[in-house]
């Protein structure tokens, strides 16, 4: 009732399919929450409250399949997430065996299997943020969206420590 009162649409994390979500998600017990996230999908769609999903771009998945699962669920809008990868993540986690740097080539290929799927089966209909914003920005169109590039350079400025 609140969500529908003041019109507050839900973002869920759902990195894909169970295998790929449950291999990225997981309790502190180690259970993966693919099956948590998508009951509350259920929940709140058939409460009437409009859901959307932030999904991280995996190169270790596959892009067309995740965004045609996000279709199947009944989800109306997504955006992909690039990993996270610093110095300081890169340092804490360089002695752990289940995490390597990011294969920014493989998350290329997941992009594109997802903008391909995007593309070729727009039905049922999917928003997604990212090449929306993409699409935009190509086409020299305003957006507020970092992720799709800003119109200018000038525009924006990121600073990241080399870790030192």
């Amino acid at each position: 009732d609140f969500f529908q009162r003041n019109d507050v649409g839900v973002g869920l994390s759902l990195d894909g399919t169970r295998e790929v979500h449950d291999r990225m998600r997981v309790t502190r017990s180690g259970r993966g929450t693919y099956d948590d996230v998508v009951r509350a999908v259920r929940l709140f769609r058939e409460n009437g409250i409009s859901v959307g999903v932030l999904a991280v771009a995996s190169g270790d998945a596959d892009g067309y399949e995740t965004l045609q699962h996000f279709q199947e669920l009944g989800i109306e809008a997504c955006d992909f997430l690039l990993p996270m990868s610093n110095n300081a993540h890169e340092e804490r986690t360089a002695d752990a065996t289940d995490h390597a740097a990011t294969d920014f080539g493989r998350v290329g290929e997941f992009l594109q299997g997802a903008f391909r799927r995007w593309v070729e089966a727009p039905r049922p209909a999917i928003s997604v943020r990212l090449f929306e914003n993409l699409i935009r920005n190509a086409f020299g169109l305003e957006h507020n969206y970092l992720g799709a590039g800003p119109a200018t350079l000038a525009e924006n400025l990121v600073l990241e420590t080399d870790g030192e």
